[in-house]
């Protein structure tokens, strides 16, 4: 068994059970490649007692996520964005004495940058016409400390399912994104109105905000 190429994400994106889902927590997550005989394992991270441990202590609440989209063979653990003199992956069978099992730590530039988080805002959030078809633009700020990548849910209220977006953010700047992710916005215009929200990874998880779409523009907005 081998744990490898460890990146870390503030936030991470699912299967889910009935449909694709954005993951963030109030720290980041470490996202590494777990492979057995060279190859994905054929069962969910959580399944293989894996868990994050910090200067000594395994996470209990530290489940791992797996079958993330974009990140084949990958799994996701989660760290407190803080300063660790040692931040570890940790295999640890049943029956095994607390600090016992098999630690792969974590190199020392990836365990110095959990301190570090990107801080989503979105300032700016719009669905307009352009030649006739609605579009979503999105103005994301990063006020954190290093570059990250936005990534965010979009949904219709009354639908099931969802769009993931993704763009990256540098530190101290903003971006715009536009575009027509997924089928929702085509479900908006059957409909001929909706509320769309828009899910992403804030300080202490995740936040929505939400726009009420008529016919002829965007006309209510709120935060959650």
């Amino acid at each position: 068994m081998t744990v490898e190429n460890p990146r870390i994400r503030k936030a991470v994106v699912t299967t889910g059970m009935a449909h694709t889902r954005v993951v963030a927590h109030a720290g980041q997550f470490v996202v590494v490649d777990v492979l057995i005989n060279g190859a994905q394992p054929n069962v969910r991270a959580v399944d293989l007692d894996f868990w994050s441990s910090v200067d000594e202590h395994i996470l209990s609440d530290s489940d791992p996520l797996s079958s993330l989209i974009g990140e084949s063979a990958a799994c996701a653990f989660a760290f407190p964005a803080q300063r660790h003199d040692r931040a570890a992956i940790v295999h640890k069978a049943d029956g095994e004495e607390s600090g016992a099992g098999v630690y792969w730590d974590l190199p020392t530039h990836i365990r110095e940058r959990l301190a570090f988080e990107p801080k989503f805002t979105v300032s700016g959030f719009r669905v307009p016409k352009h030649n006739g078809q609605r579009v979503l633009e999105l103005t994301v700020a990063n006020e954190g400390e290093r570059d990250g990548t936005f990534r965010a849910r979009v949904s219709l209220k009354g639908f099931s399912g969802g769009s993931i977006v993704g763009f990256p953010v540098p530190a101290g700047e903003s971006r715009t994104y536009t575009g027509s992710p997924g089928d929702i916005l085509l479900y908006l215009e059957n409909q001929g109105e909706g509320t769309l929200t828009v899910q992403y990874p804030a300080d202490g998880g995740l936040t929505s905000i939400e726009r009420t779409v008529q016919p002829s523009r965007t006309t209510t907005g709120s935060n959650t």
